[in-house]
């Protein structure tokens, strides 16, 4: 698991995703979970700001955090089971949270 904590991550809480990471996971990055399953480390950019707080696990991206959501997949994969990966929110791609506020005149835009 792979926790973004760049600053635009961290002032959206991905703060606490890594004190969930080292309640569930290991006290310590790069240190096995007890079962051996997973590992956790930070990095400062995962590339998507607009959607943190955010995770990657392997190749697939959970986006729009929130502490409930990161436990229940951190619990997922620690009973080796991937969950959806994507918005929690339901976002589509970085679509506004709230729907469109410009350009509501052009379509498709």
């Amino acid at each position: 698991i792979q926790v973004c904590t760049t600053t635009p991550c961290m002032i959206r809480g991905s703060n606490k995703i890594v004190e969930i990471c080292k309640r569930n996971i290991s006290e310590n990055q790069f240190n096995l979970s007890k079962n051996k399953l997973c590992s956790w480390t930070e990095v400062e950019c995962l590339g998507a700001c607009v959607n943190a707080p955010m995770m990657q696990v392997n190749d697939d991206y959970f986006e729009d955090l929130n502490a409930n959501k990161a436990e229940e997949i951190i619990q997922s994969l620690l009973k080796d089971k991937l969950p959806k990966p994507g918005s929690a929110k339901n976002r589509k791609n970085t679509a506004p949270e709230k729907g469109k506020t410009t350009l509501l005149e052009v379509k498709n835009a």
